[in-house]
């Protein structure tokens, strides 16, 4: 019932002769599809919640015990190391300060990105830009998928109203 939908169909349907009730039906095949594999999936999901919390619960505690011992435990990994022990402290120090670098760097690529998606939000006048930017924030700090869920949410969004030249913007942004 979306004017810029029946647009679309009524163009193609000017070079394309189509049917318009297999359209539909092939439409609807295709809906229920997408929902039952995002069924599957969101079942797949919820079954591995317990043992998500239990990684993140076992990580915690390493982290812990490591901010605790940690210094206890790099001696006696120098212990097991067959390099002399000035040596191995170097491989660990530089493996640390590569580690803290690879961290700090992600944060702060995630806190640009997440900016970068509130000033688009705010720029556009579109609703919430600040839940925007700290979903922008936090999908920042996903490899490979990064923010462009929350993009391509937003250009469909944009298109969908009738917005086209907001949604230029946003491609552009």
């Amino acid at each position: 019932h979306s004017p810029w939908i029946s647009s679309v169909f009524s163009a193609v349907g000017k070079l394309i002769p189509v049917n318009r009730e297999w359209l539909h039906q092939q439409a609807l095949t295709s809906l229920h599809d997408i929902v039952e594999h995002i069924s599957r999936l969101t079942g797949s999901f919820l079954a591995q919640i317990p043992s998500l919390i239990l990684a993140v619960a076992v990580v915690a505690i390493s982290f812990y015990f490591f901010l605790v011992d940690g210094a206890k435990f790099m001696r006696f990994l120098g212990g097991l190391s067959p390099l002399p022990h000035e040596r191995s402290l170097e491989i660990y120090e530089t493996f640390q300060r590569s580690c803290r670098g690879v961290v700090v760097s992600l944060l702060g690529s995630a806190f640009v990105q997440g900016a970068l998606i509130l000033i688009m939000f705010l720029i556009l006048g579109l609703p919430e830009p600040f839940l925007a930017g700290v979903m922008g924030m936090i999908l920042g700090m996903v490899p490979v998928v990064g923010t462009g869920p929350l993009t391509l949410g937003t250009l469909i969004y944009l298109l969908t109203q009738g917005h086209y030249g907001q949604a230029v913007v946003a491609f552009i942004f």
